[in-house]
């Protein structure tokens, strides 16, 4: 039946706005970039102008367009390289602490309340 293929698009691109609305403002501006927007404003107008060009491409019926930006917003591909996987916007963590580490050349901090001298 037609109207459950329309529904289910429109389900799935519900889903897609709300996965937009937890993306970091870097990741929004480089899903805009990607696909030739504007990537200026605030959190709020990247948001409005990613959802606005997702809902030009449902009711254009381009799929393509929308599975494209999907799979950008969740992570799954770079839709332009090629490769099938999207840097994360994270940097991981050293185990070494800089605050808690001290080389044998350096003096230890002063702690407070007490005084070098």
């Amino acid at each position: 039946m037609a109207t459950h293929g329309y529904s289910q698009a429109a389900d799935t691109t519900n889903a897609l706005k709300a996965d937009i609305k937890s993306l970091t403002v870097d990741r929004l501006k480089n899903i805009l970039r990607t696909e030739s927007l504007t990537v200026s404003g605030v959190k709020s107008e990247l948001q409005i102008r990613l959802i606005a060009y997702i809902e030009k491409a449902q009711n254009a019926g381009d799929r393509a367009k929308i599975d494209r930006i999907r799979a950008t917003v969740r992570g799954n591909t770079s839709p332009y390289s090629g490769s099938n996987h999207y840097p994360s916007p994270h940097t991981p963590q050293s185990s070494a602490s800089p605050q808690n580490f001290y080389s044998p050349h350096m003096k230890p901090p002063v702690q407070a309340g007490s005084y070098n001298m």
